[in-house]
């Protein structure tokens, strides 16, 4: 039977083992499955408290600061979601994005952290939050790629990653291939919803309240 003097059994004290963790050993990943809460602002997305995710590549503790840190979610063309958004309606690369942007934005240019560590982080938070390795490695090779855009900072040590990263691209490029035909009709639903009004019916008099 477990007692308060192991350290772990704290049922005399009123709590339930489970609910003692020691900071040493915090288990990797966010602090839950879908922790990311936001709200529109004329500034973008801002997120409303802060999110903790712990990293087993690095042993740190990276936070997503409430009401401090924005986010655009995972930007990226249009016509290469469908390869990685998933069919459910909860999307779990939402989380890993939002931290994806705190270390592009604030973290690295702070000398807090490389591009190379911010998205190798990135890939195993995807990895955490239940993506599959298709869509984890192959987002993680798009952001190593825009780091390439980001002067020298962002290829400092990028020849580490140049092969999986070129590999991954080239299997992704034959794949989207397809979707390259659907543009024009894409365009064309885009028209349609941009430029044909909405249309209700007009109720003349009361609605009567009977049901048939």
């Amino acid at each position: 039977m477990m007692t308060s003097e192991d350290g772990l059994g704290a049922t005399q004290h009123g709590l339930a083992a489970t609910d003692y963790r020691p900071s040493r050993y915090l288990m990797p990943g966010f602090e839950s499955r879908y922790p990311i809460a936001v709200s529109q602002t004329a500034l973008g997305w801002l997120v409303t408290h802060t999110v903790s995710f712990v990293s087993a590549v690095t042993g740190k503790t990276y936070k997503i600061r409430g009401n401090k840190s924005t986010t655009d979610f995972a930007s990226m063309p249009g016509w290469f979601l469908w390869l990685f958004r998933p069919w459910n309606v909860i999307d779990p690369t939402i989380p890993p994005a939002v931290l994806h942007d705190e270390f592009w934005r604030v973290k690295v240019p702070a000398g807090e952290m490389t591009y190379r560590e911010a998205d190798r982080v990135f890939r195993e938070a995807l990895i955490y939050q239940g993506n599959d390795l298709f869509t984890s490695w192959g987002m993680w090779a798009g952001v190593r790629l825009g780091a390439l855009g980001r002067g020298r900072e962002g290829r400092l040590d990028w020849w580490r990653d140049a092969v999986p990263v070129l590999l991954i691209s080239l299997g992704l490029l034959v794949l989207a291939t397809p979707s390259v035909f659907q543009l024009p009709s894409m365009a064309v639903v885009w028209i349609l919803k941009r430029f044909l009004p909405g249309y209700a019916p007009v109720v003349h008099g009361p609605i009567s309240e009977e049901t048939s």
